[in-house]
């Protein structure tokens, strides 16, 4: 079973992303798709796809698990490290937000 997980791995604090993930079964329905944050399930859901909106306030590496099941029980994950950085204090970005906002 394939997984797979797509999402920017640079991202910025206090900004919101998109993480979507989805699974094909060459042999079989995918039931369920979750994705984690270390052991924390963050969404799950029946079907092969799901999507979430999130968001850190706290620069560092977060890393994000897809799982994925099948009607007979196999499963397939992938993970992707995800690096949360920070822009200087007080400094417009080039969406037009404050950077750091949430110090």
């Amino acid at each position: 079973m394939g997984v797979q997980l797509s999402v920017n791995p640079a991202q910025i604090a206090c900004h919101t992303f998109i993480l979507q993930v989805s699974a094909a079964d060459p042999d079989g329905i995918v039931t369920n798709i979750s994705l984690q944050l270390d052991t924390n399930v963050l969404v799950s859901a029946a079907g092969a796809s799901a999507q979430l909106t999130y968001s850190s306030d706290f620069p560092g590496d977060l890393t994000f698990t897809a799982l994925a099941t099948d009607e007979k029980g196999a499963s397939g994950a992938t993970n992707v490290t995800v690096n949360i950085a920070t822009l200087p204090t007080l400094v417009i970005d080039p969406i037009g937000f404050q950077t750091n906002p949430c110090l």
